[in-house]
């Protein structure tokens, strides 16, 4: 679970991820930002 899990949300999204949808898939708030900082 992690980046994966947010490449294959947005795949099936039309490239679109929202907050809701990221935890919902089992990843934490926290762990969001800290993905986005590293890119």
């Amino acid at each position: 679970m992690g980046v994966q899990a947010i490449v294959d949300l947005a795949e099936s999204n039309g490239g679109l991820v929202t907050t809701a949808q990221v935890v919902g898939a089992g990843i934490p708030r926290a762990r969001i930002s800290d993905m986005v900082k590293t890119g």
